[in-house]
């Protein structure tokens, strides 16, 4: 983002700036054209819309998994090394390159926190919840004593 002293500098720079000598420019009383636009053809809207899918990917850094230090042979870590890096599927590599980016996206978002203390508060739980409060401060607990009140609690 530009600042605002930048912004007007950069207008007043453009304002006065001459077009160059392919650029028709159309004068007051001259009615424009109307112009056709082409169609989109389908693979124009396929790359799109695959652009749209895959933009959020584009930030992402893949992380390497971090192995632990052992004594192994160095032919046996380097044939783990072209496992890693070739990848059996091609298909499995892009669902875990999703994966690892949807996990890392609802981690920023704080998304367990929140999931968790909606299923907190939803009032089915919230019934247990209150009753094992009650159990763990010794303020009495008690098991239902016939099926009607396991029932009623259930419900």
């Amino acid at each position: 983002m530009l600042q605002r002293a930048d912004q007007i500098s950069l207008t007043a720079i453009m304002k006065n700036a001459k077009l160059p000598a392919h650029i028709k420019t159309s004068t007051p009383g001259e009615k424009d054209v109307p112009v056709k636009e082409t169609k989109r053809s389908r693979s124009d809207l396929s790359a799109s819309i695959l652009e749209q899918l895959t933009t959020p990917l584009h930030d992402f850094v893949i992380p390497r998994p971090q192995l632990p230090e052992n004594t192994e042979a160095p032919a046996n870590k380097s044939a783990e090394s072209n496992n890693l890096s070739t990848g059996a599927d091609p298909g499995q590599d892009t669902k875990n390159l999703f994966i690892q980016k949807n996990v890392a996206s609802l981690q920023a978002l704080r998304a367990g926190d929140i999931l968790i203390d909606m299923c907190l508060n939803l009032p089915h739980l919230s019934r247990y919840i209150h009753k094992y409060r009650d159990a763990v401060a010794k303020k009495g607990f008690s098991l239902p004593a016939s099926h009607s009140e396991a029932t009623l609690v259930r419900h």
